[in-house]
């Protein structure tokens, strides 16, 4: 049962990666119809032209005041497959960003469904789960979190991997991406008939993985690379994401577990994803009802992390 509750949470983690928009990069001048324009052109010579592109992939999703889609996901990890399926909202406010996840996953296994459900409404984050009949809800205090970040300045760091969901949404997402991984250069192909995307390969930057790696590793893990049976057995060592030409918007993401460096690991067609999460039916500006973001606990217990959170920031 340990098990199947760290591949649940898992499957949530790695849909919204923690390392939000708490820092905000430029965004770009495109608009979301410039993707397919945009992607041959560099801005910095000294940044791989797909780092530029999942940069100005996010920007775009920064210009959306709502997106919605319909979730699918698949994971193959300590032994076991999981499958799942959901819905994920998110809403500028003046709130602030607000947003829900919901899956239901699966084993082969499993006689019935667990439950995943992460709601934002821009103060607090709730984070419930239901495995096996058993429920736990957790709660996040994103205001004082916000708080301590900015009284600490620039001293405080959010780790790539092993937080809270991420706070930013589909663009915290892909800004988490641009700071954990360094991405190759575009590569032209159909994600589906007659649907042409950019896919863009991704390994870790040898100081965000450092962090994640136990302390004896750490010093080597920011010299070099570090090879697959080093590494946390929960950690992938690369990602693919698949950006629709017409729109940046990622449909799909990938990550894999396979033999070889973190530097120079490189997926193969054939290859087995550790962790597949595909996007669909996504739709832009369509204003969704409040009540998507809105919690009760009711007669449930809950427990606050904010204190939790803030001690693996290493903040007072």
């Amino acid at each position: 049962m340990r098990t199947k509750l760290m591949i649940a949470r898992l499957c949530a983690c790695f849909l919204v990666l923690p390392v939000s928009g708490l820092g905000d990069d430029s965004a770009a001048r495109e608009g979301p119809g410039a993707g397919e324009k945009t992607a041959r052109r560099s801005d910095a010579a000294s940044d791989p032209e797909g780092q530029l592109l999942v940069r100005r992939a996010r920007a775009i999703l920064q210009r959306y005041f709502a997106v919605s889609a319909h979730v699918t996901q698949s994971v193959r990890l300590f032994g076991q497959e999981v499958i799942g399926s959901g819905s994920y909202f998110e809403q500028r406010s003046n709130q602030g960003l607000q947003y829900r996840l919901e899956l239901n996953v699966q084993t082969k296994v499993d006689e019935q469904p667990s439950s995943l459900l992460e709601v934002c409404d821009g103060r607090f984050l709730w984070n419930y789960r239901k495995l096996q009949g058993a429920e736990t809800l957790s709660r996040l205090d994103l205001a004082r979190l916000q708080q301590k970040i900015e009284e600490a300045g620039t001293s405080a760091r959010l780790r790539a991997i092993d937080q809270w969901p991420g706070l930013g949404g589909l663009a915290g997402l892909l800004h988490s991406f641009d700071r954990a991984f360094v991405f190759e250069t575009p590569e032209s192909v159909l994600l589906q008939p007659q649907f042409p995307a950019w896919k863009l390969e991704g390994r870790w930057r040898p100081s965000v993985l450092a962090t994640a790696l136990p302390g004896d590793q750490t010093k080597a893990g920011e010299r070099k690379g570090v090879e697959f049976e080093q590494l946390p057995p929960h950690l992938p060592n690369c990602v693919i994401l698949f950006l629709g030409k017409d729109d940046l918007f990622p449909y799909s993401i990938v990550f894999y577990r396979l033999p070889g460096s973190t530097t120079t690991v490189k997926a193969k067609p054939n290859d087995r994803p550790a962790i597949r999460i595909n996007l669909s039916k996504v739709r832009f500006n369509e204003p969704i009802h409040a009540g998507q973001f809105a919690y009760k606990p009711g007669d449930l217990d809950f427990s606050d992390r904010t204190e939790q959170f803030l001690k693996k920031l290493d903040l007072p």
